[in-house]
């Protein structure tokens, strides 16, 4: 049996990008690349929403955190399903745990026939 996996290299989150613009760019790769090459499994890159700023603490990108039912996860569900693909993906978790916000850098799973089946922090 052959899996084939495929990863995204969508480029650096630029100055004058937004979430909308960035992930726009990543879903028509992701798009493009499952039509040309049918993988199973596509990975998309560490902290896809945004620049990549894993180690660095400021106020600013604790903002950007989303739950794990938020906009990228609903997206990446409803492309999966369309695209009759697995995503791999990755973004800044804001979760509530015993009354206390806490943050995670949280891969998740998309799947084209389950929805979200798993996350990893």
């Amino acid at each position: 049996m052959k899996v084939k996996i495929l990863g995204l290299q969508p480029g650096t989150y630029q100055k004058n990008d937004t979430y909308e613009s960035y992930m726009m760019k990543q879903y028509n790769l992701l798009e493009e690349a499952v039509e040309k090459e049918n993988p199973y499994f596509v990975m998309c890159p560490e902290l896809m929403t945004g620049p990549f700023f894993a180690g660095v603490c400021e106020d600013k990108w604790f903002e950007t955190a989303e739950p794990v039912d938020g906009p990228t996860s609903q997206e990446m569900i409803s492309r999966a399903k369309k695209l009759g693909v697995h995503i791999l993906y990755s973004f800044f978790e804001r979760a509530v745990e015993n009354g206390v916000t806490v943050y995670y850098n949280t891969l998740a799973l998309a799947s084209p026939t389950r929805g979200l089946i798993g996350i990893y922090h």
